[in-house]
C-alpha cells in the first residue's frame, strides 16, 4: 500500500530546505576531506596580528578564512591561538576543541599557501548555490550558518566535557541564582545540542541530565581548570 502525501507551499518549501542543507554539508565535506591531499592545496591562515584578537574575532575570522579557501578549491586548515590551554592542548591549535576541518595535514598536501587574515568578505551566495548544486536560492545569512555548524562541531573531548559541566553548574553553589539558572538552561539545550552532532551524543547527555535531576543540592568537588 502506497501512501501519498500532498505538499503544498510551505511543505515543499521545507523539504528542499532540508534537501539543501543536506547537500550544502555533504559538499563541505568533499571539499574538506579530499580522496588524495597530495593533489590538493592547503590553505593556512598568516598570523599577522591574530593571536592580538579577542577570542570572538578570531573565531569570525576562522569562518571568513574558509569561505575564502572553498571559494579558492583549497583545503582550509584550523590555526594555532593563544586562547587553548597549552597544557591540555601542546599543538595549540583550535583542532583540539573542535572536530578536524580536514582529514589532510599540512605535509601531505601538494603545496601549502599562507593567505591575510579575512574579515567580514562577501558571502558570494549564488556561487556557493552553484558549487553544492542546491535546488533553491538561500540568503547570506542561510550560508553563514551552514559554514559555522560545520566548522563548529565540538570534538569528542568537547562534548564529553560539555555533558559534564552541565552538573558542575548545578552543584558547584546551590546559593547562585546564576549557577542554578544556566544549569537549567544546560539541561534542555546540551541534549538537543549534541542530538543534533550525534545521536548517540544527544542520548547520553539526556542520561546525564536525568541523573542531575535526581540529585541533592549538596556542594560539589570543584575543578580544576580545563
Amino acid at each position: 500500500c502506497r501512501v501519498r502525501t500532498n505538499l503544498v507551499g510551505g511543505g515543499r518549501r521545507a523539504l528542499s530546505m532540508s534537501g539543501d542543507v543536506a547537500k550544502f554539508s555533504a559538499w563541505l565535506h568533499q571539499m574538506q576531506h579530499p580522496a588524495e591531499c597530495g593533489q590538493t592545496v592547503g590553505h593556512v591562515q598568516r598570523q599577522e596580528y591574530f593571536w592580538g584578537l579577542g577570542l570572538g574575532a578570531q573565531l569570525v575570522s576562522l569562518k571568513f578564512g574558509l569561505l575564502a579557501a572553498l571559494l579558492k578549491g583549497h583545503v582550509y586548515h584550523l590555526p594555532t591561538s593563544h586562547y587553548t590551554n597549552p597544557v591540555a592542548c601542546p599543538s595549540r591549535s583550535f583542532d583540539c576543541y573542535f572536530e578536524p576541518a580536514s582529514n589532510c595535514t599540512l605535509a601531505t598536501h601538494r603545496k601549502v599557501i599562507q593567505v591575510g587574515i579575512r574579515w567580514c568578505t562577501d558571502v558570494p551566495e549564488g556561487r556557493l548555490g552553484s558549487l553544492a548544486g542546491l535546488a533553491e536560492p538561500h540568503p547570506k545569512e542561510w550560508f553563514h550558518a551552514q559554514l559555522t555548524a560545520f566548522l563548529f562541531r565540538p570534538s569528542v573531548a568537547m562534548r564529553s566535557l560539555l555533558v559534564e559541566l552541565s552538573g558542575s553548574l548545578t552543584t558547584s553553589d546551590p546559593l547562585s541564582n546564576a549557577s542554578r539558572t544556566v544549569a537549567e538552561a544546560a539541561r534542555g539545550e546540551v541534549p538537543t545540542v549534541l542530538s543534533s552532532v550525534d545521536p548517540a551524543f544527544g542520548q547520553l547527555a539526556e542520561r546525564a541530565v536525568g541523573k542531575l535531576n535526581g540529585k541533592g543540592k549538596g556542594k560539589g568537588k570543584g575543578r580544576g581548570a580545563q
